[in-house]
């Protein structure tokens, strides 16, 4: 009996041991089930780390939590980061979010979109240097962002107990309506509440539309507008009627106010409304940027209602791309050449659009190509079908009272079907560069008078060339800008083309230089082979060091030969600091041009 007694109290023993543990958690997980991990909800009250958000990879919405610590110039986060708040940072439209303060690994980043907005305005370390090292919490999607997992359309957030932006949940209030250019509209969030005002040129509108959907474009970029209305809130379908009164056409520069709204990934100007329209007659101030390209030039007929528009005696503050077919050679052929008494090395003529001799343009002391000279008049003749960059001007003839439209002085050809126009020497002009040849239509933006984000269009290699830091200068060869290259110090900088694909042949890269202080400074020419997205085994090819002067330009031209048709992009080094050979300071380059011998 006590034997009994006994194993039943040690059961009971046993069965409350095991009843006491079973709220006890296991300090490993049971055998064959798999760790949970902690990675937070994402709501406000308990947001994401940093390393977290990396992690998930992707979110429609989500609180995430971490530091300030740099920002990304450029177009990739390894390429580009600046980690602290520098007095010279000039990108206000993205930050480096990072879990730890002293974080300096781009791996362990998020770049951070900042839409135009009271977030932006907050936290963006161009304007708040204040702001390096905060810690914040920021609402937005997880998603790819300069090649990285980042965050975008970040709506609010919080930082030393302040908000900013509207609170996920509540209704957006309606703001002050505020001036914007295109770029910084297009970077703005998705809003039913935000007003912006916007001005631009008007393109791509169609005759007879009702609805009122065109593009606009600035000097920064372009968008869509889908249905101007009269008023805010005014009736659709009227857009002929607000055409009519108020002069709307192609080529207008128009303000309008509109919200930032996305349809099918294409960003769009909705529920705007009509503002003002500059002037009445050709749509106010001219652009200052260039009208048409090499590829898409504007035709004769184009050139012409451009031309009219203008004030008796004016000229157009933008160069344009003219295509049109050689209708007559006024001047004559004992004038053109080295050897004649005039040496004028110029051509005046005409040019229609289907080589008739009405409704002309005059050319007037036209260039060959590259802005070269022309050595023999068999260089341009009638028929010729040529492309023509230079202003236009609505010449008024003082003595007689006559209109002529116009090509103003200083006018050169681009492309030219003249198979003996590639024979004209060098220099000549205002001496835009380059050699004697065809000019190549692929290097674009050679005069750097395009900027879009901070970067002069068509001047950003997919591969790692892209190695300077570029600001936009008023200091030009030519034109209104040219792309100042900062120095590295103790490291090479290069500022380098998008991607361009030639054919086998020879080529010369020329282009204007000049420093920006009184240290000796050095520019070098060069290119390199792109294959993937990278450089062909590393490889930058070189031409000659040309020292600069900050007192004048100076012309640096580099002569390569391609064997089998090939990617490249084309490079200007800004060297480093080395002895007494150069300093490693800043340069200015402007006028870039590419030709085929």
């Amino acid at each position: 009996m006590k034997k009994t007694i006994k194993s039943l109290l040690a059961l009971a023993a046993v069965a409350f041991t095991f009843a006491a543990c079973s709220d006890v958690p296991e300090p490993y997980p049971a055998p064959g089930s798999t760790p949970k991990e902690e990675i937070g909800d994402g709501t406000e009250e308990d947001p994401l780390t940093v390393s977290k958000a990396i992690k998930k990879g992707s979110s429609t919405g989500a609180f995430v939590k971490g530091y300030i610590v740099g920002y990304i110039w450029g177009t990739k986060a390894d390429v580009g980061a600046v980690f602290g708040a520098s007095d010279t940072a000039t990108v206000a439209s993205n930050i480096l979010f990072a879990e730890s303060a002293d974080e300096t690994s781009v791996s362990k980043c998020m770049p951070v979109q900042l839409p135009v907005g009271a977030v932006r305005t907050a936290l963006n370390l161009k304007d708040n240097k204040g702001m390096y090292k905060k810690e914040v919490t920021l609402y937005g999607t997880i998603e790819k962002y300069f090649g990285n997992t980042g965050m975008k359309q970040v709506s609010y957030a919080i930082a030393d107990g302040q908000t900013y932006g509207t609170k996920p949940g509540e209704p957006e209030p309606e703001g002050e309506v505020q001036t914007v250019t295109i770029a910084e509209f297009n970077a703005a969030s998705v809003s039913t509440a935000n007003w912006y005002q916007l001005t631009g040129t008007i393109k791509n509108l169609k005759d007879g539309d009702q609805y009122g959907n065109f593009d606009i474009e600035d000097a920064t970029g372009s968008v869509y507008v889908y249905g101007l209305l009269s008023e805010k809130g005014g009736q659709s379908k009227k857009f002929q009627e607000l055409v009519a009164a108020k002069g709307i056409a192609n080529g207008k520069k128009i303000t309008i106010i509109g919200k930032r709204g996305e349809y099918n990934s294409k960003i769009e100007v909705l529920d705007a409304y009509f503002v003002s329209i500059e002037d009445g007659e050709g749509g106010g101030n001219p652009p200052t940027s260039d009208v048409g390209s090499v590829d898409s030039p504007k035709t004769v007929a184009e050139a012409l209602a451009a031309i009219n528009a203008l004030e008796d005696g004016a000229t157009t503050d933008a160069k344009w791309y003219v295509k049109g077919k050689v209708a007559k050679v006024a001047t004559k052929a004992d004038e053109i050449g080295p050897n004649t008494e005039k040496k004028y090395k110029d051509i005046n003529y005409y040019i229609s659009e289907d080589g008739s001799e009405s409704n002309t343009i005059y050319v007037y002391r036209g260039k060959n190509l590259n802005n070269t000279d022309f050595t023999s008049a068999d260089q341009l003749q009638v028929g010729d079908d040529v492309v023509i960059y230079g202003k236009l001007q609505k010449y008024k003839n003082t003595n007689t009272g006559e209109i002529v439209p116009e090509m103003a002085q200083g006018n050169y050809l681009v492309k030219t079907s003249n198979a003996n126009a590639s024979s004209g020497g060098e220099g000549g002009g205002s001496g835009e560069g380059g050699g004697s040849g065809e000019a190549v239509s692929e290097l674009t933006n050679g005069d750097f008078e395009t900027w879009a984000d901070g970067l002069p269009t068509g001047w950003k290699s997919a591969s790692t060339a892209s190695s300077a830091t570029l600001e936009q200068s008023t200091d030009a060869h030519g034109g209104n800008y040219s792309v100042l290259v900062k120095g590295g110090g103790t490291a090479n900088k290069r500022l380098a083309s998008q991607e361009i694909k030639l054919a086998a042949g020879t080529y010369v890269f020329a282009f204007y230089a000049k420093a920006v202080t009184s240290d000796v400074s050095q520019a070098r020419p060069g290119y390199a082979i792109v294959i993937n997205g990278a450089i062909a085994n590393s490889d930058y090819k070189y031409g000659n060091y040309s020292t600069l002067s900050n007192s004048e330009w100076t012309l640096i031209k580099n002569e390569f030969t391609l064997d089998a048709e090939t990617t490249v992009c084309l490079l200007v080094m800004n060297p480093k600091a080395n002895s007494d050979k150069t300093s490693g300071k800043d340069i200015l380059v402007d006028d870039a041009t590419l030709t085929k011998k």
